[in-house]
């Protein structure tokens, strides 16, 4: 599972957090570094520009979609 979202969301996101293990000033060196699988076999890629229940839901569907998951 690829859960994935543009620099801006995930910056702004981590902003809005208070007390998190991550600092920010980490980010960068994370999207830099960050080899996106998307496009590879048995990937399952899932945006993130929603509210947090509304990403759950789309990565169930994906990932029952690719028989990840079954009913």
């Amino acid at each position: 599972m690829f859960l994935d979202g543009p620099y801006e969301l995930i910056a702004s996101r981590m902003h809005a957090r208070k007390d998190h293990f991550m600092p920010e000033t980490l980010l960068d060196s994370q999207f830099e570094a960050l080899e996106s699988p998307k496009g590879e076999e048995n990937v399952v890629s899932v945006g993130i520009d929603k509210d947090p229940d509304s990403i759950a839901a789309d990565a169930v569907t994906e990932l029952k979609k690719y028989g990840y998951l079954v009913d």
